[in-house]
């Protein structure tokens, strides 16, 4: 850099584009969460029915199956993302 150039802005370190680090953190983090989801949905079923309460069970459900294509909908865009833009 003794011309007086600047580096490439979307280099930061080797050869990963700004913000790799954090495209990956993202993509670990919903990977949680739709883990933690398909869990906690299975336990409070799990715990409902052996309660006896079959309408929180149903009520869980309900959410259930609004959530999770939301948050996959997230996570193929984020791994689709990811992976698209791994080798640049």
């Amino acid at each position: 850099m003794q011309d007086g150039s600047r580096s490439t802005p979307t280099a930061v370190s080797g050869d990963r584009p700004r913000g790799a680090g954090s495209m990956d953190a993202i993509v670990f983090v919903l990977l949680g969460i739709t883990a933690l989801s398909v869990l906690g949905h299975a336990a409070v079923v799990i715990v409902s029915h052996f309660l006896g309460r079959s309408d929180v069970a149903e009520a869980s459900s309900e959410v259930f199956r609004v959530w999770i294509p939301l948050l996959s909908a997230f996570l193929g865009l984020a791994l689709g993302y990811h992976f698209a833009n791994r080798d640049r």
